[in-house]
């Protein structure tokens, strides 16, 4: 019993380490997963350990739930981004209005004192 208790440990670290690298290795730099990846090394980890297939179906579950997320969060960051980037737009146009403006001010200022100066000379 001990033996069978010692080896399902170890099958359970295994699997955590297998389940681990899935979602690690199976990332691209781009932020895309390849479940298709994660699915094919899962349906081999059931060929191989057929006891634990209900845990691995709850995996691949998991693993397809999370990739949803993922998706929905990505929409989220992009919608985000592109908001982001209409207010710089935005706020450099306002900045450019304003610089304009205090040009503009400066301007009449400097031509308003030299004719006050001319004048009270």
């Amino acid at each position: 019993m001990w033996q069978w208790r010692k080896s399902g440990r170890a099958i359970s670290l295994y699997l955590n380490c297998v389940f681990c690298s899935i979602l690690t290795g199976c990332a691209s730099t781009g932020g895309n997963y390849n479940l298709g990846k994660a699915d094919a090394q899962i349906t081999s980890l059931q060929a191989r350990y057929p006891e634990l297939g209900q845990d691995l179906k709850q995996i691949k579950s998991n693993l397809s739930i999370a990739s949803a997320v993922i998706a929905k969060n990505e929409g989220t960051i992009d919608q985000l981004t592109k908001m982001l980037d209409q207010e710089q737009d935005r706020s450099k146009s306002r900045l450019l209005w304003i610089w304009k403006l205090t040009s503009v001010i400066l301007s009449l200022l400097l031509v308003v004192g030299t004719y006050i100066a001319w004048k009270l000379k």
